[in-house]
């Protein structure tokens, strides 16, 4: 797991610092092809989300939240001790960010997984009426940058009741050197025991002076060293339609905890049969 220490922060409650954060709070990402593993961009927000439940000074818990996405129909049947009685298809995202979370050290007690939510709207809103976090202090919600722009603007304030902020996710996330990429230390300047004095460095009495450095008469400029003005979205751009659909999903919901959740994945389902109906067949 990669190690990131510098967390950039995005306001949420007015006023609200990262020292007085108790929680932890990661959306899921979407699943691998195979319905059992984490898209990249999943797998960074873990990484981010344990070194900054490590870094804060009174940690509670950090709350992995999701399911799928209504459109995701990968996976095998899968079942948990903790659910009995429940088939879920696949693994859910929350089990799957926790199985990473507790592989690297955290306590099992610390971990708690919401695994029914279907979208964003829903993943703060059962993670808060249900229990997961345990107390009423303050959360830090960590994605992907525009993400949790529309997490802190559309979503948070309708759906948690307790003071938020947004960690920053990179994009792109630094990925581990692979083992063929380790810088290697220089050779040692020492000629083992049954080396040859090294070669002259003298040029030989045939050689020519030295070529110059100067420019011949055709040669142009020194190509420029400024990096091209980039063309394409950014890393984590969302759909244009992601922010709409959140407000759709988050309107006018009832303030009933358990009513709320019905008609925010109601809506979810329709809005997702909508996207098919018109070509989306993936989450992101």
């Amino acid at each position: 797991m990669v190690t990131v220490l510098n967390f950039e922060i995005l306001p949420g409650t007015p006023g609200l610092t990262l020292a007085e954060v108790a929680h932890v709070l990661v959306p899921g990402r979407g699943r691998t092809a195979t319905g059992d593993g984490l898209t990249p961009e999943g797998a960074a927000r873990v990484a981010v989300a344990a070194d900054l439940f490590r870094s804060l000074p009174v940690a509670g818990r950090i709350v992995c939240a999701g399911y799928k996405s209504p459109l995701d129909s990968k996976g095998r049947p899968w079942t948990t001790p903790e659910a009995p009685g429940e088939v879920f298809q696949g693994v859910p995202e929350a089990d799957l960010m926790r199985e990473v979370l507790l592989a690297s050290g955290l306590d099992p007690f610390s971990v708690r997984p919401e695994r029914h939510s279907i979208d964003t709207v829903a993943n703060l809103l059962r993670s808060e009426s249900e229990g997961h976090f345990g107390d009423p202090r303050p959360v830090a919600i960590v994605s992907q940058r525009s993400h949790l722009r529309r997490i802190l603007s559309v979503i948070a304030p309708y759906t948690l009741r307790r003071p938020y902020l947004g960690v920053v996710v990179p994009s792109p996330f630094p990925a581990p050197l692979p083992p063929s990429s380790v810088p290697l230390p220089p050779p040692s300047s020492a000629g083992s025991p049954s080396s040859g004095p090294p070669p002259s460095s003298a040029p030989s009495p045939s050689s020519g002076p030295p070529p110059s450095s100067a420019s011949s008469p055709s040669s142009g400029p020194p190509p420029s060293s400024a990096p091209a003005p980039s063309s394409g979205p950014s890393p984590d751009a969302e759909h244009f339609l992601a922010e709409l659909a959140s407000r759709l999903i988050a309107a006018r919901l009832p303030a009933d905890p358990l009513r709320a959740i019905r008609v925010a994945e109601r809506r979810s389902v329709a809005l997702w049969r909508l996207a098919r109906a018109f070509g989306k067949r993936e989450y992101h």
